[in-house]
């Protein structure tokens, strides 16, 4: 680690702060009412609805350089990987730094869900493995991927709003906006995840070819191990949330009340990801 390494992850931090102080100035005093504020600070939910949509618009934000570093790094044989065993170059180093800065800092905005500390925690230790395997190309594909998480984010904030704020409760169009979004959420997540745990399987197999003076055999296996049981419950998290999202997008069913009169009810709303 050089001397302007620590400097620059103290920068990192210091801006996302910065920013979210200015985004959360912005939207307190032109789209979100006094009532709906009061409403989410009484709920202990305001951290995590500012944090969930500064999230969204890193994510959205470090997508173009994280694809740039995948595309650069790369192990697989088919693309052209021209700096594979290089430094990081600044594509890379925005990419690694945005997503490890937001995954540190939502960590206490987002404990009410214990699944989004178990997702955050899963992802720190991987990043911090990768560097310690020196394996980072192995990381731009998954942190490519985690643009999907765009939908499902503000799907958690239209169920906040219609939830606390008077102006969505029960408006059926933003309801349908919903539904039609958290359906959108569902394909978006499947198409962007699912086929690329079986590339990221590949490209292990292909990095421990195109690095043989870095590892040992030994340290190979171990590599290839490790990346194998990651991305096992990788695959076991995201079936699960898929699977939330697929009930929380049914329609409303009837239930029965006390009285054995039948109602209709939305199915549960899974907003955690």
């Amino acid at each position: 680690m050089t001397n302007s390494e620590p400097l620059k992850l103290f920068a990192a931090f210091t801006v996302y702060y910065l920013v979210e102080r200015v985004l959360r100035h912005l939207l307190s005093r032109s789209l979100l009412t006094p009532d709906f504020l009061s409403k989410l600070r009484a709920s202990r939910k305001e951290p995590a609805y500012f944090g969930i949509f500064f999230g969204a618009l890193i994510s959205v934000f470090s997508f173009p350089f994280c694809a740039n570093a995948f595309w650069q790094y790369t192990p697989l044989p088919f693309l052209p990987a021209a700096r594979l065993g290089d430094p990081l170059s600044l594509s890379a180093e925005i990419c690694i730094t945005s997503r490890g800065v937001l995954w540190v800092s939502e960590l206490n905005r987002l404990d009410l869900y214990a699944g989004y500390v178990y997702h955050h925690l899963g992802s720190i230790v991987m990043l911090l493995s990768a560097f310690y395997l020196d394996a980072l190309e192995l990381l731009y594909l998954p942190l490519v991927t985690l643009v999907s998480e765009v939908p499902g984010d503000f799907v958690w904030i239209m169920a906040a709003h219609q939830d606390m704020d008077t102006r969505c409760i029960g408006n059926q169009v933003w309801g349908k906006w919903r539904k039609d979004l958290q359906a959108a959420n569902v394909w978006v997540y499947a198409l962007a995840r699912l086929p690329s745990i079986p590339i990221i399987a590949y490209s292990a197999f292909q990095l421990t070819q195109t690095k043989p003076g870095v590892w040992t055999p030994e340290a190979r296996l171990a590599l290839l191990v490790w990346v194998f049981f990651v991305l096992a419950l990788y695959l076991g998290w995201v079936v699960a949330y898929l699977k939330r999202q697929l009930q929380a997008s049914q329609p409303p069913h009837a239930v029965s009340n006390e009285k054995g009169q039948e109602h209709y009810t939305d199915a549960p709303t899974q907003m955690l990801e």
